[in-house]
């Protein structure tokens, strides 16, 4: 299935900003948007603000709740803003997504640290959550979403690109025909790729795994699917990246001749010392797997999780 993320419109380049203008995100337009289709949301703009317009607040009341509002008219925009995220949101559930990428700082789209305000005008710092952000987390707790500033950060990218398509992976098998056999080969696919994240999830879905066709195969997707996301969303590590590194290297055995070996494992060492990206040892592996003709390595996800024009992959903390 086509790999889907929603973005804020103003990211794409359209001008739907309060003052006219864009927040135009290149890394979106000119290469995510080439693997995957983005759909766009401006809140603002759909809920009947016009552009250009005055910048619209977040305001605390007293009894800790938040209001949407225009400093210089007082209009209040909040019952707008939270009935439009509403609509939206159950709007994006009927052509579901695979991740969200949403406007930092902005009342509307900011995930985290938006700016807020008193009822007196005095600033209450960066505490808030936009009003659609909010009401996008609260629905689809699972769904990969990042602001476009943390995409600068290569780790945080590499990690929204990896669940995103592990999401559309899983999405695909689930609007298919999936039967107990086919889940066993989704599993056994992701086996490295979910070691290097949280070892007691990947373990609990391995057993989920191991009781399909013992009871509804609707109840073991559900409960395999969560487990499957709440282990994606746990950081990896360069540790477990090493293990996983180790592993698939044992699966050349006696095939590989001395000097060969000795090179993939200073690459590895190279990478937990810091002085090589995770892609250096990963090539090097793929590349003598497909010498060797070893189908099982070849096959697990973790080798190439997402298209690999879209990040280079530097590994985990």
């Amino acid at each position: 299935m086509p790999v889907r993320v929603g973005t804020s419109s103003c990211l794409l380049g359209n001008r739907v900003r309060y003052d006219g203008g864009h927040a135009r995100a290149r890394y979106l337009t000119d290469t995510l948007a080439h693997h995957a289709e983005l759909v766009t949301v401006c809140p603002e703009v759909e809920m009947g603000m016009p552009t250009p317009r005055p910048s619209v607040r977040i305001v605390e009341e007293p009894a800790g709740t938040d209001r949407l509002v225009d400093p210089k008219s007082g209009e209040d925009w909040t019952a707008r803003a939270e009935e439009h995220a509403r609509s939206r949101v159950a709007a994006l559930a009927e052509e579901p997504l695979d991740g969200f990428v949403l406007k930092k700082d902005s009342p509307s789209c900011g995930m985290e640290r938006v700016k807020a305000w008193m009822g007196d005008g005095r600033s209450r710092g960066k505490k808030a959550v936009g009003f659609f952000a909010r009401a996008l987390l609260e629905a689809f707790p699972d769904l990969p979403v990042e602001e476009d500033g943390r995409l600068n950060d290569p780790l945080l990218r590499e990690s929204f690109l990896e669940r995103v398509w592990s999401r559309n992976r899983w999405r695909s098998l689930r609007a298919s025909d999936p039967t107990p056999a086919r889940l066993v080969q989704f599993h056994t696919a992701h086996k490295i790729l979910l070691s290097t994240h949280d070892d007691a999830l990947y373990r609990e879905a391995g057993r989920v795994v191991a009781g399909a066709g013992k009871r509804s195969l609707e109840a073991t997707l559900d409960e395999y699917g969560a487990l499957f996301q709440a282990c994606l969303r746990r950081p990896a590590g360069r540790g477990r990246h090493v293990n996983a590194l180790q592993h698939l290297l044992g699966h050349l055995g006696q095939a590989l001749p001395g000097p060969e070996r000795q090179r993939i494992s200073e690459a590895i060492e190279e990478y937990r010392a810091g002085t090589l990206p995770l892609m250096a040892p990963v090539s090097l592996l793929r590349f003598l797997f497909t010498q060797h003709g070893l189908d099982w390595p070849l096959a697990q996800v973790y080798l190439a999780p997402f298209p690999k024009e879209l990040a280079v992959r530097s590994g985990g903390q």
